[in-house]
């Protein structure tokens, strides 16, 4: 006699504020750790959020927009370099489930948009340096993506 199988597919579903206080909290306590760099000690950084977390649900994927102040301190040797700048990083989030109930994310960053472009004070000028950070997001982009995913997975069990 052939075995037969059989399928049962549940819908998941995400409580929309529930999610957004985890992402708050979890974004939080995260920002504390990134701008703590005991292996960096010509460089503070300093982040913090500027406004409330955008989150939007679709089908299998989340969607949100992070609004961050950064503070950034460099010991140049002679002098300190001073930098401030907001930005609005929007990510989304992909989700899965396998047969053992273990939820599966793949985190990307799709954009970031300056609401103030960073400018580093020199010697009492203002030059700009959005490019530079621009490189900085780029390198950094898989970590945050990768520490997203992590911090999903230690938060939500299935």
């Amino acid at each position: 006699m052939a075995e037969t199988k059989s399928a049962i597919y549940l819908a998941l579903q995400f409580e929309a504020e529930r999610l957004k206080k985890i992402i708050d909290r979890q974004l939080d306590e995260g920002l504390l750790q990134a701008g703590q760099s005991p292996d960096d000690k010509l460089m503070q950084v300093e982040l913090s959020k500027c406004g409330s977390v955008q989150l939007q649900l679709a089908s299998n994927r989340i969607k949100y927009r992070i609004p961050l102040q950064i503070r950034l301190t460099y010991d140049a040797g002679l002098t300190k370099l001073y930098s401030n700048a907001k930005i609005e990083l929007d990510f989304e989030t992909a989700y899965t489930t396998d047969e053992g109930w273990t939820l599966t994310t793949k985190t990307a960053l799709h954009k970031h948009r300056w609401i103030e472009a960073p400018r580093i004070k020199v010697a009492g000028l203002d030059i700009p340096a959005a490019s530079i950070a621009d490189f900085v997001i780029r390198r950094a982009e898989n970590s945050v993506e990768k520490t997203i995913d992590r911090l999903v997975s230690e938060q939500i069990d299935l």
